[in-house]
């Protein structure tokens, strides 16, 4: 018998119109859903992706060409716009992705990395907003403000902090290939099968029959997370750093802040009533030969009258009484110098309790909009890890990421395009230096700016000139005062 086992014209028993499609080793690529529907879900992120990008693009311009804005809350902003730049182009895309394809389809390493992209940003803006809400605390309860060298320092540890949170998230995922059943090769002689009936053993040994193997089918891949119970206290682990740590601090932060200057407030107010209500007035008698009467008004230094009665006494008595009293209103004058106005202490207080609202409205607007932006998707992965089931049929798993997952991604995706319009909202340089940035787009909000502008540089003139004069005034009744001989008159 000659059994002839090689096959002549190397073709393959599935290798005809419905396997042809199949018969490569590329990773399979199917849409979970209709192309006109995954064109729609592309397009409609495609418009805030672009605002995104412009909007942080153009803050970190500016924090770069203007070295006036360089502040510590701006390089703790700045670091906030290059981790929504990742969201943006990185983080969001690849989620996306994955949603609309069946298959995973992008290598291992980005299996790795989709998932935990981001987890780590999430992370990071976390620790960013927390971190703003300390160095606010720290400069304004406790007059410390962050260095140069700490404020690096900082973010080199907030981003190790990150990575090492989110790293089991990378090590857990795993690509795993999902193999089709192969159907067993079968012995063929010309175009018909051998039949299990035929006990010729004479036809056997004088054709030539081949051994056909199926052909490569298609490889199909899945991005697939390590289930445990380890896997699982991560996920709630994450959650509560997530959206406790940011809560807490903003939260002691704005409300320590607030007392701390409320109370200032009320100590300078009651100071300041209580220097206007007491009018130092001063009257001292001798009612011997020597008489002495000295008229003091806090409200102007200038004298009033100085009487002096003496009978029988020397000058010379009156010449070391005057340079008494002249010593000791010099040294009066020194110690009020010395003394902050109370005045102008106010208006910096004043100052400082702006400053503060306004960095405890730009907290509490980022801290709000990252936890609604982000919510969705958090409760949406509870509940899948709860119900896993849903994922393992085709509708649940078309119904969970049309519906839950994608609308989810979308929505996560809202604080990182819309954190560069409350900077512009809330911080007035910011606001000025990007109409100047886009002065040839935006000639009506560039004429809003100059206003603006002018209208800042017009109070701080009106201020300095207010205070010039009070100055000026204050000086004129000092030399008055100088001048100004008090009255001696003899008792006759």
């Amino acid at each position: 018998m000659d059994l002839n086992l090689t096959h002549p014209d190397h073709s393959c028993f599935n290798d005809d119109d419905i396997h042809r499609y199949g018969s490569s080793s590329i990773p399979t690529a199917k849409l979970r859903f209709s192309l006109g529907t995954t064109v729609a879900i592309y397009s409609i992120y495609f418009l805030p992706f672009c605002f995104g990008v412009f909007g942080n693009i153009s803050v970190c311009l500016i924090f770069f060409q203007q070295r006036k804005l360089r502040s510590i809350t701006n390089t703790f902003l700045m670091n906030l716009c290059l981790n929504d730049l990742i969201v943006l182009c990185v983080s969001i895309p690849m989620t996306l992705s994955a949603a609309l394809l069946e298959h995973w389809v992008f290598g291992v390493l980005l299996c790795k990395l989709v998932n935990f992209t981001p987890t780590l940003t999430a992370l990071v803006s976390t620790f960013t907003v927390t971190v703003i809400a300390v160095e606010r605390w720290f400069f304004i309860v406790n007059k410390q403000k962050f260095h140069r060298n700490c404020t690096i320092v900082t973010l080199i540890l907030l981003w190790c902090v990150s990575i090492f949170i989110a790293l089991p998230e990378f090590v857990s995922r795993e690509l795993q290939e999902f193999v089709l059943p192969t159907m067993v090769p079968y012995m063929f002689n010309n175009d018909s099968l051998v039949s299990s009936e035929t006990n010729d053993t004479q036809n056997i040994s004088n054709n030539s029959y081949g051994m056909q193997q199926p052909c490569p089918t298609q490889r199909i891949f899945y991005c697939v997370l390590e289930p445990g119970l380890h896997m699982r206290l991560f996920s709630y682990f994450v959650i509560i750093v997530q959206y406790l740590v940011p809560f807490l601090f903003v939260s002691v932060s704005c409300y320590s802040i607030g007392r701390f200057l409320k109370k200032r407030m009320q100590q300078m107010c009651a100071y300041e009533t209580h220097n206007r209500g007491t009018t130092p007035r001063k009257i001292i008698k001798r009612n011997s030969t020597n008489s002495v009467e000295e008229r003091e008004l806090a409200s102007s230094y200038d004298t009033r009258g100085l009487k002096v009665s003496n009978d029988g006494k020397s000058s010379h008595f009156f010449s070391r009484f005057r340079r008494a009293s002249q010593c000791r209103e010099k040294y009066r004058e020194r110690s009020s110098l010395h003394i902050t106005d109370p005045q102008q202490y106010l208006q910096s207080q004043s100052h400082t309790r702006r400053r503060f609202h306004r960095s405890r409205k730009l907290l509490i607007c980022i801290a709000a909009l990252f936890t609604i932006s982000w919510l969705p998707l958090t409760i949406v992965q509870i509940y899948l890890e709860h119900n896993e089931e849903v994922l393992y049929t085709r509708d649940g798993a078309n119904f969970a990421y049309g519906f839950l997952l994608i609308p989810s991604y979308l929505i996560s995706s809202i604080s990182a395009w819309f954190n560069p319009v409350i900077y512009n909202y809330i911080n007035r340089s910011f606001r000025r230096e990007f109409y100047a940035l886009y002065s040839c787009f935006f000639t009506v909000a560039t004429s809003t700016a100059r206003r603006e502008s002018t209208t800042f540089v017009s109070t701080r003139m009106r201020k300095g000139a207010q205070h010039l004069e009070e100055s000026v005034t204050s000086a004129a009744l000092l030399n008055k005062k100088k001048q100004g001989n008090a009255t001696v008159t003899f008792a006759v």
